[in-house]
């Protein structure tokens, strides 16, 4: 790993660790959703007492970090390719671990628009990937209330396809 990468991984690890609970917490997963233009961050925290909380008041430099991070690490894998979601895990004893996920479009709530989806194939091309939302991109399925069961159908293939 480059210094940049460690700089960038070592900035998001103390800004989530800045914003946890005091006490009795056990670990945090902060997952970021991306594609080029477009990106969705969410976290939990685990507290000792078994429940899940939201992770809240990260400071945009951390996502302005992840967003960094993508592009960088993408110019290191051997086929160019960016990931698709980043998954932070941090433990009370302040070890952290990032997972990323190269081969699953992210399954997005809301769906970016088809232009954020050509944007991303453009700079990092997957046909393989592109193909499984190519009606969405031909406008064949849209937002409009018509298309709701179609719209649905594509998010749900989408969390298939992301599945483990």
């Amino acid at each position: 790993m480059n210094q940049q990468l460690q700089e960038l991984q070592t900035q998001i690890a103390q800004g989530i660790w800045r914003v946890m609970p005091e006490h009795h917490w056990i670990r945090t997963v902060f997952v970021e959703k991306a594609i080029k233009p477009y990106f969705h961050a969410t976290g939990n925290v685990e507290l000792a007492n078994g429940q899940i909380s939201r992770v809240n008041g990260v400071s945009g430099d951390i996502f302005v970090a992840f967003r960094s991070l993508r592009p960088e690490m993408a110019k290191l894998h051997d086929n160019g390719h960016a990931w698709y979601t980043a998954t932070f895990t941090l433990t009370t004893d302040g070890k952290f671990k990032f997972d990323f996920d190269y081969d699953h479009l992210p399954a997005f709530d809301i769906m970016p628009s088809p232009d954020k989806w050509l944007d991303e194939f453009k700079h990092y091309p997957r046909p393989e990937l592109q193909a499984l939302i190519q009606d969405w991109i031909d406008g064949e399925i849209t937002y409009d209330d018509d298309d709701e069961v179609a719209y649905a159908a594509l998010i749900k293939r989408l969390k298939d396809a992301s599945a483990p």
